[in-house]
């Protein structure tokens, strides 16, 4: 992977991100209207893909034609480089098909972030609260379930994770249902 750090690659990345996502909001509708389908990977390892849904969306990518992919840490105001010396610098990153799960994480991700299409075709928001959003063609989504069926589980862990939230801290999981509507 390597880091982006050029102002005028910043703005290309962001440029590229407003295609894919309306807000940064994973938990939230944060796709733009261009985005066909939806789903929902859980659980994230912290602020990165589980090995396994990483390894899939490399295959799925690279099945339609993309060899290259973006991640940018999405919390604040990632695309403008900070004025004050003592704000958080954002990262952002270009990886590869062919990067391995180990390139992948050894970047260091501190914060919520997106992998995204360097042609604004798709994208992955991970939360802090570990769960990814990814949308992206109807094409595309359908090679994702192909290639990872567990994904069909991922609702139902998800559910059955705020309901233990709940009961054990009393998490307000009103949202859960709409915020799964969207999803194929």
């Amino acid at each position: 992977m390597k880091k982006i750090t050029e102002i005028e690659a910043i703005k290309n990345l962001e440029l590229n991100f407003v295609k894919v996502f309306k807000n940064k909001d994973p938990f939230d509708n944060c796709f733009t209207d261009n985005i066909q389908a939806k789903l929902l990977l859980f659980p994230t390892d912290g602020y990165y893909l589980q090995e396994e849904p990483f390894n899939v969306l490399r295959q799925a990518i690279s099945h339609f034609g993309e060899d290259d992919f973006f991640i940018s840490e999405i919390e604040g105001d990632c695309f403008s480089k900070s004025l004050s010396s003592g704000s958080y610098e954002h990262s952002h990153w270009v990886g590869v098909t062919s990067s391995t799960f180990e390139d992948y994480t050894d970047i260091p991700i501190v914060i919520e972030n997106a992998i995204y299409s360097t042609y604004g075709n798709w994208g992955v928001i991970i939360s802090h609260e570990g769960h990814a959003v990814l949308g992206g063609s109807t094409d595309l989504i359908e090679q994702v379930k192909n290639l990872y069926p567990q994904c069909i589980t991922c609702k139902q862990r998800f559910i059955e994770y705020w309901e233990h939230n709940q009961r054990e801290y009393n998490s307000n999981i009103d949202w859960v249902n709409d915020f799964l509507k969207q999803f194929s």
